[in-house]
Parts: structure tokens; sequence; C-alpha cells
């Protein structure tokens, strides 16, 4: 596409970045004679339903309105040969935060960053837009003299992400690495903007540890370390990250959203509020945080509460599970009895323990094909089995013919977990088989 015009007066000149789903060009506005960035869809990703890439369009539409200084600005969109393209600002020396990668700044420095990264993500929720697949990617950054300019890109990006087709290690940790627990599907809570609080919190510990908290190269075991190991404390990585500052990271990246900070204001007072003793000359920067972060809107997302004695008999059953003792339950009751938070709590401590929580859906109506059900669930275990590495599906696939003998049939690991390209958040029936 190297030297093609778009809308008649956008010339693409040279390639700039390429990642899984676009290309990103610099181009001449022939019109206004000014340097843009024009990002394309690769020609798969632009095969994308209809849908998807009318809420693309959608997003992008409300982004395009939103002028913020951390945010880089959109300049028009359209289609070209089929594929969806979107114009944007270049902004002049600018690279991915990426570049960074595995260097520690300094707690000062890292709070700067920090402050403009989420004064643009509190200008996207403003609108109720969530990013969704923050990152260091689509964190760019441009450093000229002693002033540093940071905007975030990528909005709307994660609406065309197959996850279950992201095999290459780098891609994996970028995609991954960030990725709340629910926004994985990990955990059946709502995705909103305490998940990109969460995404946040994971660039903050890099910026001050030069790590990611989680060190897995592949999607089950990084889903694993997400949702149920505890990171390094920064302190103990780098032992100048002030204990405030860690105090604020691991609230960023508490697994379950309800203990993160509620809201993006919440995390710009406490960010504001080092910065401010620092100015005062204060060494030691000391003071509680979280003290003005609240809900901006009613959710009705609680703990679970009342049914403790149904979790622990489930959890035991699991734990039985593991040594070959099989149980089945029948959970019942009336709509908004609990039964699906039950069954979300259910799901959190499955992966805790090293399990995956699989199911179909039971509706009356649908169910026309014998033991459906059992079919669903056994495709959503074989789709779960092609998010994993080759060598740990090869394990899985070895434990379960070991396990079934001749009932499990002789085919190959490739065919018992072939490509179905499916990727659903929060199918739910333990791979032990509760």
């Amino acid at each position: 596409m190297q030297g093609d015009i778009i809308n008649h007066h956008y010339k693409l000149l040279e390639r700039i970045t390429e990642d899984s789903l676009s290309i990103t060009y610099q181009a001449l506005d022939q019109e206004e004679n000014r340097h843009v960035a024009v990002q394309v869809l690769k020609e798969d990703v632009a095969r994308q339903s209809v849908e998807t890439l009318l809420r693309l369009k959608r997003e992008i539409k409300r982004l395009s309105k939103i002028n913020h200084p951390n945010l880089l600005n959109i300049l028009g969109s359209g289609e070209y040969e089929g594929r969806f393209y979107l114009i944007t600002e270049q902004l002049a020396g600018g690279q991915p935060l990426a570049v960074m990668s595995g260097k520690v700044m300094d707690p000062d420095t890292s709070v700067a960053f920090m402050l403009k990264i989420c004064s643009g993500l509190a200008a996207a929720h403003e609108q109720d837009l969530v990013h969704h697949s923050l990152n260091q990617s689509t964190v760019l950054i441009s450093e000229t003299g002693e002033e540093t300019t940071i905007k975030l890109t990528g909005f709307g990006m994660s609406l065309l992400l197959d996850l279950a087709a992201i095999k290459e290690e780098q891609e994996v940790v970028k995609t991954f690495g960030y990725m709340s627990p629910e926004e994985a599907g990990i955990l059946r809570k709502p995705v909103d903007q305490r998940s990109d609080l969460y995404s946040a919190g994971i660039i903050f510990y890099q910026l001050v540890t030069g790590r990611l908290p989680y060190d897995g190269k592949d999607v089950s075991t990084l889903l694993h370390q997400h949702v149920a190991q505890q990171s390094i404390p920064p302190t103990e990585i780098n032992s100048a990250t002030p204990p405030v500052l860690e105090r604020i990271i691991l609230r960023l990246i508490a697994k379950d959203p309800v203990n993160r900070y509620q809201s993006i204001d919440g995390l710009l007072a406490d960010l504001s509020e080092y910065r401010r003793q620092r100015a005062e000359g204060k060494e030691v920067v000391e003071f509680e945080i979280a003290r003005a972060d609240h809900l901006k809107e009613l959710r009705f997302a609680t703990r679970l509460i009342g049914r403790d004695d149904e979790l622990d008999a489930l959890k035991n059953a699991i734990n039985r599970a593991s040594d070959s003792k099989g149980s089945l339950f029948l959970i019942h009751g009336g709509s908004g009895s609990g039964k699906t938070r039950l069954i979300e709590e259910l799901g959190a401590y499955m992966h805790t323990v090293g399990g995956a929580l699989i199911g179909g859906a039971g509706i009356q109506s649908d169910l026309k094909i014998p033991f459906q059900i059992f079919s669903e669930s056994l495709g959503a275990y074989i789709r779960m089995l092609n998010r994993l590495s080759s060598e740990e599906r090869s394990v899985r696939v070895n434990r379960m013919k070991d396990t079934l003998g001749d009932l499990g049939g002789g085919g190959n690991s490739q065919d018992s977990a072939g490509d179905h390209g499916l990727y659903r958040r929060g199918s739910g029936t333990s791979e032990h088989g509760l």
C-alpha cells in the first residue's frame, strides 16, 4: 500500500509500526501539507463481522469528539479497498512506552508518567469509553528537551482481537500480561473502567520495577497468575519505591474489581497528592490512599453473601475431584436467588487450584439435541485447550488419554483439540468433572 493515496489526499509514505491487527503508515495530508499517521487493518482482520466493524466505528466516532492532550487526536476514518483505516495526528518522535521496557524509573518520574496516562484515561472514562487493551504498546511517548508528551492510542482495537489466535510469545505477553481477570473471562465480574485501572496498575508496576508482576510466557500460565498468584511487592524488587506508591500499585492490581480503585478520579487524587508533597520538599511522602475514591455509578455486583456453606461444599468437591473422586451437584433456586454468583465465585476458586470452569447453556426451549449441554461443555474445553501452549496442550491431552483409556479414542493432540477459532469469555463444570 506504500505510495497509495487514501481518500484523495492522504499519501502513504512509509510503514511506522505493525502488529497483529493493523499496519500504521506515515502519510502526507496533501490538502493541509502536514504529516499524519494512517492505521490500516490487515486483510484478515478486516473480514470481521459487520456488527463488530460497526461497533468499532461507533467507538472511534465517540473518541474523535474528545480533545485532550493525552489522547492521540483522531482526524478521520473510512474504508479503502475494503479495509477500515484510521487517521490520527502523528506524534513527532513518538514511540511506544514499550521501548523503555526493562528500565527502572525513579519514583517521581514514574508518577509524572502515570499522571499523564491517567489523565487521558479520565477523559475517555468521562465519556463512558473503556480502553480494554491498555498496555505499554498503546502508550506513546515523545521527549523533546525536558518535556515529555504522552498520548494514549488503541481504543476500540480490542473489539477485533481473536484471543484464541494469539500464540506468539511477544503478542501473548503484550495482551495477557496486562489484562484484568474479568477482561480475560476468568472472573465473571463486570468489565468496566476498573479493568482499565488494573492495566494501568500493571504499567505502573513495570515503571517502578522494570518488570511485569507476572512472568508467564503462555496464555494459560498468565491467566492463572493473574487470578491466583500474588505479585512480588514492588519494594522487594526496587527498594527505592516509596511505600505509599507500593500501596497504590497493589490496590490497582487487586484481583477483584471491588478491591481496586473504583474510579480514575480517586487514583488521580492520590498521584497528585504524592506530587504535591514532593514539590513541598518532603523526602518521605505518606498519606492514606483512596480517600477521594468513590463509585461514579451504582454497581450491583457485590461479594457473595449468605452462601458460604454452599460455596464450601463445592470447593470441597473440587478438592475431592483432584483425587479422582467425582461428584454431582444440582444448584437450584428461583430467579435472582444467586445461582450465577455462586458459580462465578466457584470459577474464581477453580482457577486458583489450577482447574478450569467449562459448561454449556441449558435453555429448555433450545435443547433439541440429546446431551447438548455436555457437547457444549466439551466444546468449551477444547477451545480452552487451543489457548494453551503446544507443550501444555499435549500434556493435558495425554493425561486425558491415560485417564480414559480406550474410551478416549486414538486421535493425536491436534485432532483432539482442533482449531475451532472461537474464544468465549466465561464459559463455565470443572476440568476435573464436578
